[in-house]
Protein backbone atom coordinates (compact mmCIF):
# COMPACT_ATOMS: atom_id res chain seq x y z
CA UNK A 1 0.00 0.00 0.00
CA UNK A 2 1.16 3.55 -0.65
CA UNK A 3 2.75 5.38 2.24
CA UNK A 4 3.11 2.37 4.56
CA UNK A 5 6.29 2.07 6.60
CA UNK A 6 7.36 -1.18 8.24
CA UNK A 7 8.83 -0.91 11.73
CA UNK A 8 10.82 -3.56 13.57
CA UNK A 9 10.47 -4.17 17.30
CA UNK A 10 14.13 -5.28 17.36
CA UNK A 11 13.18 -8.95 17.85
CA UNK A 12 12.36 -9.89 14.26
CA UNK A 13 8.74 -8.75 14.29
CA UNK A 14 7.71 -6.13 11.71
CA UNK A 15 4.48 -4.15 11.86
CA UNK A 16 2.90 -1.70 9.44
CA UNK A 17 2.98 1.91 10.55
CA UNK A 18 0.77 4.54 8.94
CA UNK A 19 2.65 7.50 7.54
CA UNK A 20 -0.17 9.96 6.90
CA UNK A 21 0.58 10.10 3.16
CA UNK A 22 -0.67 8.25 0.12
CA UNK A 23 2.60 8.84 -1.75
CA UNK A 24 4.97 6.00 -2.57
CA UNK A 25 7.91 6.01 -0.14
CA UNK A 26 11.39 4.83 -1.19
CA UNK A 27 13.79 5.13 1.73
CA UNK A 28 13.99 5.58 5.50
CA UNK A 29 17.14 6.67 7.31
CA UNK A 30 18.84 8.85 9.89
CA UNK A 31 19.41 12.51 9.07
CA UNK A 32 21.46 14.98 11.12
CA UNK A 33 20.34 18.60 10.98
CA UNK A 34 23.27 20.86 11.84
CA UNK A 35 22.49 24.31 13.17
CA UNK A 36 24.61 26.78 15.17
CA UNK A 37 22.82 25.66 18.37
CA UNK A 38 23.91 22.05 17.76
CA UNK A 39 23.04 18.92 15.85
CA UNK A 40 19.61 17.26 15.95
CA UNK A 41 19.09 13.68 14.76
CA UNK A 42 15.91 12.65 12.96
CA UNK A 43 14.57 9.59 11.20
CA UNK A 44 13.26 10.64 7.78
CA UNK A 45 11.24 8.83 5.13
CA UNK A 46 11.22 10.13 1.54
CA UNK A 47 9.16 9.51 -1.59
CA UNK A 48 7.22 10.81 -4.57
CA UNK A 49 6.42 14.48 -5.15
CA UNK A 50 8.99 15.75 -2.66
CA UNK A 51 7.51 13.83 0.26
CA UNK A 52 9.68 14.12 3.36
CA UNK A 53 8.36 12.69 6.64
CA UNK A 54 10.00 12.97 10.08
CA UNK A 55 9.37 10.42 12.81
CA UNK A 56 8.12 12.11 16.00
CA UNK A 57 7.50 9.48 18.67
CA UNK A 58 5.15 6.97 17.03
CA UNK A 59 3.83 9.24 14.29
CA UNK A 60 5.17 10.69 11.05
CA UNK A 61 5.04 14.44 10.38
CA UNK A 62 5.36 16.02 6.94
CA UNK A 63 8.46 18.18 6.47
CA UNK A 64 8.09 21.09 4.09
CA UNK A 65 10.23 24.08 3.52
CA UNK A 66 12.15 26.29 1.20
CA UNK A 67 15.24 25.27 -0.73
CA UNK A 68 18.19 27.58 -1.37
CA UNK A 69 19.97 26.88 -4.66
CA UNK A 70 23.65 27.77 -4.37
CA UNK A 71 26.32 27.82 -7.05
CA UNK A 72 29.74 26.16 -6.79
CA UNK A 73 31.12 29.04 -4.68
CA UNK A 74 28.16 28.90 -2.25
CA UNK A 75 26.40 32.04 -3.54
CA UNK A 76 22.54 31.83 -3.53
CA UNK A 77 21.10 31.78 -7.06
CA UNK A 78 17.46 30.76 -6.60
CA UNK A 79 14.83 29.69 -4.07
CA UNK A 80 12.59 26.65 -4.60
CA UNK A 81 10.04 24.82 -2.45
CA UNK A 82 9.98 21.12 -1.56
CA UNK A 83 6.27 20.82 -2.40
CA UNK A 84 6.35 22.31 -5.91
CA UNK A 85 9.89 21.81 -7.25
CA UNK A 86 11.02 18.37 -6.05
CA UNK A 87 9.90 15.57 -8.38
CA UNK A 88 10.77 12.68 -6.07
CA UNK A 89 13.19 11.74 -3.30
CA UNK A 90 14.70 8.26 -3.30
CA UNK A 91 17.50 8.22 -0.71
CA UNK A 92 18.15 9.38 2.88
CA UNK A 93 21.67 9.69 4.23
CA UNK A 94 23.23 11.28 7.29
CA UNK A 95 23.58 14.80 5.89
CA UNK A 96 20.83 14.97 3.27
CA UNK A 97 18.27 13.41 0.98
CA UNK A 98 18.65 12.64 -2.72
CA UNK A 99 16.37 12.40 -5.71
CA UNK A 100 15.35 14.71 -8.52
CA UNK A 101 14.01 18.23 -8.93
CA UNK A 102 12.47 20.20 -11.78
CA UNK A 103 14.88 22.80 -13.14
CA UNK A 104 12.51 25.36 -14.67
CA UNK A 105 15.13 27.44 -16.49
CA UNK A 106 14.50 27.90 -20.23
CA UNK A 107 16.59 25.75 -22.59
CA UNK A 108 18.72 24.01 -19.91
CA UNK A 109 15.84 22.97 -17.64
CA UNK A 110 14.27 19.59 -17.04
CA UNK A 111 14.35 16.86 -14.41
CA UNK A 112 17.78 16.79 -12.77
CA UNK A 113 19.42 14.80 -10.01
CA UNK A 114 19.94 16.58 -6.71
CA UNK A 115 20.87 16.32 -3.08
CA UNK A 116 19.16 18.44 -0.42
CA UNK A 117 21.49 19.35 2.46
CA UNK A 118 21.24 21.62 5.51
CA UNK A 119 21.24 25.32 4.75
CA UNK A 120 22.17 28.11 7.16
CA UNK A 121 19.60 30.54 5.70
CA UNK A 122 16.63 28.34 4.73
CA UNK A 123 15.38 24.82 5.46
CA UNK A 124 17.33 23.04 2.69
CA UNK A 125 20.20 23.64 0.29
CA UNK A 126 20.02 22.10 -3.19
CA UNK A 127 23.20 20.68 -4.69
CA UNK A 128 22.67 19.61 -8.32
CA UNK A 129 24.49 16.49 -9.48
CA UNK A 130 26.83 17.26 -12.38
CA UNK A 131 26.74 15.93 -15.89
CA UNK A 132 23.02 15.98 -16.63
CA UNK A 133 22.15 13.21 -14.20
CA UNK A 134 18.40 12.93 -13.83
CA UNK A 135 18.12 10.84 -10.63
CA UNK A 136 20.00 10.14 -7.43
CA UNK A 137 18.94 6.58 -6.63
CA UNK A 138 21.16 5.60 -3.70
CA UNK A 139 23.18 7.24 -0.94
CA UNK A 140 25.28 6.28 2.03
CA UNK A 141 27.10 8.32 4.62
CA UNK A 142 29.60 8.30 7.42
CA UNK A 143 30.83 10.83 9.96
CA UNK A 144 33.51 12.41 7.75
CA UNK A 145 32.77 14.52 4.67
CA UNK A 146 34.58 12.06 2.37
CA UNK A 147 32.45 9.16 3.71
CA UNK A 148 29.35 10.47 1.88
CA UNK A 149 28.47 8.94 -1.50
CA UNK A 150 25.55 9.14 -3.94
CA UNK A 151 24.82 6.90 -6.92
CA UNK A 152 22.76 7.82 -9.96
CA UNK A 153 20.39 6.05 -12.31
CA UNK A 154 23.07 6.11 -15.03
CA UNK A 155 25.67 4.23 -12.99
CA UNK A 156 27.73 7.18 -11.79
CA UNK A 157 29.23 7.40 -8.28
CA UNK A 158 29.90 10.72 -6.54
CA UNK A 159 31.75 11.42 -3.27
CA UNK A 160 31.29 14.52 -1.12
CA UNK A 161 34.42 16.64 -0.96
CA UNK A 162 35.32 19.92 0.66
CA UNK A 163 36.31 22.10 -2.31
CA UNK A 164 37.45 24.91 -0.04
CA UNK A 165 36.74 25.74 3.58
CA UNK A 166 32.98 25.66 4.14
CA UNK A 167 32.16 24.72 0.51
CA UNK A 168 31.25 21.08 -0.03
CA UNK A 169 30.09 19.43 -3.23
CA UNK A 170 29.74 15.98 -4.76
CA UNK A 171 32.64 15.10 -7.07
CA UNK A 172 32.41 12.23 -9.57
CA UNK A 173 34.53 9.17 -8.74
CA UNK A 174 33.63 7.00 -11.71
CA UNK A 175 30.91 6.00 -14.15
CA UNK A 176 29.72 2.76 -15.65
CA UNK A 177 29.93 3.17 -19.40
CA UNK A 178 29.58 0.56 -22.13
CA UNK A 179 30.12 -2.27 -19.68
CA UNK A 180 33.22 -0.76 -18.09
CA UNK A 181 34.04 1.56 -15.22
CA UNK A 182 35.49 4.83 -16.49
CA UNK A 183 37.34 7.22 -14.22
Amino acid sequence: ADGVILRSNGHGVWTAMGSGTGENLYDVGEFIQSKPAGDTRFVLAVGDHGTILRLAGDTWQRVTGDIMVRNNVNVPTDTLTVASDVVSLTAVFTFGVGGAYMDRRPVVGGVKGCVLLNDADLDWQLRPIAGGESWVTAATAGPATEDNFVGTARGRLFRMAELEEGVESFVELFRYQRGEFAE
